[in-house]
């Protein structure tokens, strides 16, 4: 028999139902197949636990939705799993053969006269599409946590998985060899791991203190640091790199820039090397950066996310519930300066 989920969605949805999915797939000795955006595949595809992909793209026409529509129904499943709530998703499982249907619906709280509930499919449609679902509240409406890895375990209770482990991410260790040449290479054994970004780009002075803040958190906390960054093109970051040790994630070469051998960084690695290098690291920096939280949290380690307040209850609802810390970034009417981040960054480190 065949087990299909869909996750057409964001990378870091995927990351937080994998261990269910490999767990469901263990238990009934099935096929799993996925269906998921080109981006995502570059992950999921390279998953050992994954048997099977079926790209979906919401851009493409007509024609190629319905090709990817005939490839999912060719097959009879055991399980089909709706995990990112979009409507392709819903309308594919709604068809397909499967003995027992899951997923996800959204709902949202709208102020007319009273508070009136939406619902997205609304609750009847659900009824049909799924013999059990769960409810998430859209990140606009959320008042309270409502951690989604524990739903998504509750989703399945019936059939008794055993691991609650929620974070599951390169169970086979690729590029620990790798990882492991690099640390010694660099002398690394006790450091934090930075994932730098576009969501950087709004934290005040950014790009002139960078680079002191960095040495400066070094230098406090005793540890050393490397630097992610993929294909980032701000302007911060060119100026960083500009300043600082970089190693080549290809070949292990490294380009030394300054006599400072505490901070390097790790130029468009790949995010399997980056999983590994996480997998030793005693903190984890970013302005949440999906594939550095959930790499940190499958291998329960320390994260710290610099976060808007806006965001800051959002976030709660997809994290681990321990090793997890929150630095504020901004306001709703205020910017926070660099120097002030990385202060609060230094007090919860050597706390």
């Amino acid at each position: 028999m065949n087990i299909i989920f869909f996750n057409t969605g964001a990378l870091g949805d995927y990351l937080i139902q994998s261990s269910i999915i490999n767990e469901l797939k263990k238990k009934n000795n099935c096929k799993l197949i996925a269906v998921c955006s080109v981006y995502n595949s570059k992950i999921i595809s390279n998953e050992e636990h994954i048997d099977e992909v079926i790209l979906y793209d919401k851009n493409w026409n007509f024609l190629q939705k319905i090709n990817t529509l005939k490839k999912i129904l060719k097959q009879n499943y055991l399980i089909s799993f709706v995990a990112d709530a979009q409507l392709f998703s819903y309308f594919a499982n709604y068809l397909l053969k499967s003995k027992y249907k899951r997923g996800i619906i959204t709902k949202k709280i709208k102020k007319i006269f009273y508070n009136f509930t939406f619902y997205k499919p609304y609750k009847f449609l659900a009824n049909i599409i799924f013999d059990k679902y769960i409810i998430q509240t859209r990140p606009k409406y959320l008042k309270q946590i409502e951690h989604l890895p524990t739903k998504f375990i509750n989703l399945f209770n019936d059939f008794n998985i055993q691991n609650k482990n929620i974070y599951f991410f390169n169970q086979k260790k690729k590029q620990n060899l790798k990882k492991n040449i690099l640390l010694k290479k660099i002398n690394f054994s006790k450091y934090i791991c930075i994932h730098l970004d576009w969501k950087w780009n709004d934290i005040q002075n950014i790009e002139c203190k960078l680079n002191e803040n960095l040495k400066k958190l070094a230098l406090k906390t005793k540890y050393k640091i490397i630097i992610f960054s993929y294909k980032n093109n701000c302007s911060y970051y060119k100026n960083l790199e500009k300043n600082n040790n970089i190693i080549n994630h290809k070949n292990l070469s490294v380009n030394i820039k300054n006599k400072d051998k505490n901070i390097f960084i790790l130029k468009d690695c790949d995010l399997f090397l980056e999983e590994r290098i996480i997998s030793s690291s005693s903190w984890n920096i970013s302005c949440h950066a999906g594939i550095l939280v959930h790499s940190a949290a499958a291998n329960q380690k320390k994260i710290i996310d610099i976060l808007p307040e806006n965001q800051l209850l959002i976030q709660t609802c997809w994290v681990p519930s321990t090793n997890y810390f929150q630095v504020l970034k901004q306001t709703n009417d205020k910017k926070f300066d660099i120097n002030k981040i990385f202060n609060n960054l230094i007090k919860i480190i050597i706390k």
